[in-house]
C-alpha cells in the first residue's frame, strides 16, 4: 500500500512538471507572435472653408476607402494662405490669385497632364486662355469666382450701374459696400482707368490709389467677412460683391443682383494641385477626378455658389448667379505675382488711412 502511494505521488509530480512546461512553451509562442495591422489609406488636403461640403469627402471615402484629412483656411482671408501649409499636405485647393510666382510652380507642385484628368475634355472652352496655360500645367481647375457690381434688388433696378467708374457717382454717397480686398480693389481701379489688372507699374498703382480715394467718399462699409449681410440688413444699396457671396445672401432671402461691368468682371479660379513632395500622387488624382465629376461639380455649385469649370451641367436654381461664357471671355483673372500682391496691399493701406 505504501509503495502504491509513492508511485501515485511520483506520477502526479511528473504530470505537474509536464503541464508547467507546456504552458511555458505556449507563453513563449504568444510573446513571439506578430499581429499584422491594417493602416487605412489616407491623403491630406489644404482647402478653403465653405467650398467642399463634408458629405462630398465622406462619399469619396465610401467609394474608395481613402480617408481625407483636411487643413482649412478662411475663404474670405486668402491673404493668409501659407506655402508652409500647402507644402505639408498631399494636395491643395488654392485660388490662382494666391499661387506662387509662375517661374516657381514646379518647385511647389507636381505636373498634371490632361491625360490624367477624366473630364478634361468637358472643361469650358472659354477657359482655354493663354494667360492661364502655365497654371494648367501644375493644377486642375475646379471652380470659378466672379466679382461684379452688386445691387440691392429690393431698392434699385439692376440696370442703374454698368461701369466700374459708376461707383464714383455722388448719388451713391454713404450707400456703397467696398470689399476689403487689395487685389480686387486695385484691379477695379486699374480697369476703370483702362489698364491691365496684373503686375501694375508703380505709376499705375499711384493712379489706382487716387482712383480709390475718389470712390472712398461713397463708402458705407469696408467689408472683409460676410459682406452680403450688409445687403441683407438693407444698410447698402450698391457695392462690390462676388457671385458666391450674392448666392449665400440669397439663401438668407436677400435679393442681390450682380451686374457684370462693361469693362469686365474680376475673375479667379480655385484649382487643385499636388504637392511636389507627396508620395500619394495616385490617390490625389483619384480625389481630383472625383471632384471634377459632373455629379460632384453640381453639388459644389449648389453648396458654394461658385461657377463650375465643366460645361453642360444642369443648374436651375434662380438663386445662382453663374458666369456665362461671355462674362468669362470678357473677364480679367487675378494672376499677380507675390511681389505685386504685396504692393497692392500697401496701396490699399494708404487708401484706408483717414
Amino acid at each position: 500500500m505504501a509503495l502504491l502511494m509513492r508511485i501515485t505521488k511520483t506520477f502526479s509530480l511528473l504530470f505537474l512538471f509536464s503541464s508547467l512546461s507546456v504552458f511555458a512553451e505556449t507563453d513563449q509562442v504568444i510573446e513571439n507572435e506578430t499581429v499584422d495591422t491594417v493602416i487605412p489609406r489616407a491623403i491630406s488636403i489644404y482647402l478653403p472653408s465653405n467650398l467642399i461640403p463634408p458629405s462630398v469627402l465622406t462619399e469619396f471615402t465610401t467609394q474608395t476607402g481613402i480617408i481625407v484629412e483636411q487643413r482649412v483656411y478662411d475663404i474670405d482671408l486668402p491673404e493668409f494662405i501659407s506655402s508652409r501649409d500647402y507644402s505639408a499636405v498631399d494636395l491643395s485647393l488654392l485660388p490662382y490669385s494666391y499661387f506662387p510666382v509662375q517661374t516657381e510652380l514646379a518647385t511647389h507642385f507636381k505636373p498634371i497632364t490632361q491625360g490624367q484628368l477624366s473630364n478634361a475634355s468637358l472643361v469650358k472652352p472659354e477657359l482655354n486662355q493663354d494667360e492661364l496655360a502655365p497654371y494648367y500645367h501644375y493644377s486642375a481647375p475646379l471652380m470659378i469666382q466672379g466679382t461684379g457690381i452688386a445691387i440691392n434688388a429690393k431698392m434699385l433696378p439692376p440696370s442703374m450701374l454698368s461701369h466700374w467708374i459708376d461707383f464714383h457717382d455722388e448719388q451713391w454717397t454713404g450707400q456703397l459696400l467696398i470689399l476689403d480686398d487689395a487685389q480686387t480693389l486695385i484691379s477695379i481701379a486699374l480697369l476703370g482707368m483702362g489698364y491691365p489688372i496684373n503686375n501694375a507699374t508703380d505709376k499705375q498703382l499711384e493712379e489706382s490709389k487716387q482712383w480709390l480715394i475718389g470712390m472712398k467718399g461713397n463708402a458705407a462699409f469696408l467689408s472683409k467677412k460676410d459682406p452680403e449681410m450688409h445687403f441683407l440688413s438693407g444698410q447698402v444699396s450698391v457695392g462690390i460683391l462676388s457671385s458666391n457671396h450674392a448666392y449665400i445672401g440669397s439663401l438668407e432671402e436677400a435679393e442681390i443682383a450682380i451686374e457684370w461691368p462693361s469693362e469686365g468682371a474680376i475673375l479667379d479660379i480655385y484649382a487643385l494641385t499636388i504637392n511636389v513632395n507627396s508620395d500619394k500622387e495616385k490617390d490625389a488624382l483619384l480625389l481630383i477626378n472625383f471632384l471634377m465629376s459632373k455629379t460632384i461639380q453640381s453639388q459644389l455649385t449648389y453648396h458654394s455658389g461658385l461657377t463650375p469649370v465643366l460645361s453642360g451641367l444642369s443648374t436651375n436654381s434662380k438663386r445662382l448667379q453663374l458666369l456665362s461664357a461671355q462674362t468669362i471671355e470678357k473677364g480679367h483673372f487675378k494672376l499677380n505675382s507675390p511681389e505685386s500682391r504685396q504692393k497692392y496691399e500697401q496701396i490699399l493701406l494708404q487708401v484706408k488711412k483717414p
